[in-house]
């Protein structure tokens, strides 16, 4: 017999990032909360900019499948501004974008950053969400 009586948490495939420290239970009510609801789609505010004190990102399976019938992995990027607003997109491109910035810090937002969201020309007629770096 089991001697756990303890919650077990499905924790999926799904992986996840994040600049906050999350020690105590206001990072962790942040994270939690901004995963649910945030306060500005970033497609809404395309041209302006933004200071970002931290980010959290999460991996997760997309419906659509790609070539080979799996199915396709996107990233939901959520940034915290030093506005106090949280601010969300699901596309990869800004996840690349946002990426490429975290990495020149070794994945650590010591000070805020400063970005400008923009839109990215794709093939066709369309156009991505990205960042750039001010």
């Amino acid at each position: 017999m089991d001697e756990n009586n303890g919650l077990q948490v499905f924790r999926g495939t799904s992986k996840s990032f994040t600049t906050l420290k999350a020690e105590n239970i206001e990072d962790k009510k942040k994270i939690y909360n901004a995963s649910k609801t945030c306060d500005v789609f970033l497609k809404d505010i395309k041209g302006q900019e933004i200071e970002v004190k931290d980010a959290y990102i999460v991996e997760y399976e997309k419906k659509d499948l790609d070539e080979n019938g799996n199915h396709r992995i996107g990233h939901k990027t959520i940034l915290f501004g030093t506005d106090g607003k949280s601010y969300v997109t699901c596309s990869n491109y800004f996840f690349n974008s946002f990426a490429q910035i975290l990495n020149e810090f070794n994945g650590k937002l010591d000070n805020p950053v400063k970005i400008k969201i923009v839109g990215i020309p794709t093939k066709g007629a369309g156009e991505a969400l990205g960042c750039i770096w001010l």
